[in-house]
């Protein structure tokens, strides 16, 4: 039998993209998490910020729905590095999704 088709990078990427976007709508909607509004862009949506460490936001576009629930643009996420007084800095992952900065390990 042949071996079955693997996704390639690009759909991997696009589903990460689309996960997360759902995963941060979910979580704002629920008060988990609390984005920040970020100003109007000129397409007229409405953009939000979402620090989540010292050195990283995220960055998106989003409209509320009539009951409160979130549609997070999967394509407007962007990690964006906030000056910190860490010394650690955001990383972008291979896979295209955005990620928080790596752990610092206390030598024991």
């Amino acid at each position: 039998m042949p071996p079955e088709p693997q996704p390639s990078q690009h759909a991997w990427q696009h589903a990460a993209r689309r996960l997360f976007a759902k995963i941060l709508a979910e979580f704002a909607y629920e008060e988990v998490l609390a984005p920040e509004p970020d100003g109007t862009g000129p397409d007229g949506v409405p953009r939000y910020r979402l620090p989540v460490s010292d050195g990283l936001t995220y960055r998106f576009r989003a409209r509320r729905g009539a009951y409160g629930h979130w549609r997070v643009d999967p394509d407007s996420i962007t990690p964006t590095p906030t000056p910190s007084t860490s010394s650690r800095t955001p990383t972008t992952p291979s896979w295209g999704c955005p990620a928080t900065p790596p752990a610092t390990s206390s030598g024991s």
